[in-house]
């Protein structure tokens, strides 16, 4: 069975989780989560374009990045944890290392790992 999900209003990125949860960003700034097919959240995210997502799962939760220079952590039900910035640049790519440990890779020509909120 296919979903069409509507709503952002430019280029969108995708998370998918094994527990069926969707998350959407976009250049809109938003993120969105569908729970099933239908919308559940969607809230203003980031300054800037949304680029990637991860999930984080010793957090139960996920991360974003973009290009507002940070990576932010979420909650599965959409509260900000945590705001990670050291870039001095774009942020295109986050990761999660089987450790928990968040990896970012930027504009800035760097690779940022993070833990506990801060650059290791």
């Amino acid at each position: 069975m296919k979903t069409k999900l509507e709503g952002h209003t430019h280029a969108v990125s995708v998370l998918t989780l094994p527990n069926g949860i969707t998350i959407t960003g976009s250049q809109d700034k938003t993120i969105r989560m569908w729970y099933a097919g239908a919308q559940n959240k969607n809230y203003v995210a980031h300054e800037d374009i949304i680029r990637q997502f991860v999930e984080v799962p010793q957090l139960s939760g996920f991360a974003s990045c973009s290009n507002d220079e940070s990576v932010r952590v979420w909650s599965m039900d959409g509260t900000h944890l945590m705001n990670l910035k050291a870039h001095g640049g774009f942020v295109f790519a986050v990761d999660c290392l089987e450790t928990g440990e968040i990896v970012s890779g930027g504009d800035d020509c760097t690779v940022k790992i993070w833990e506990y909120g801060e650059v290791k």
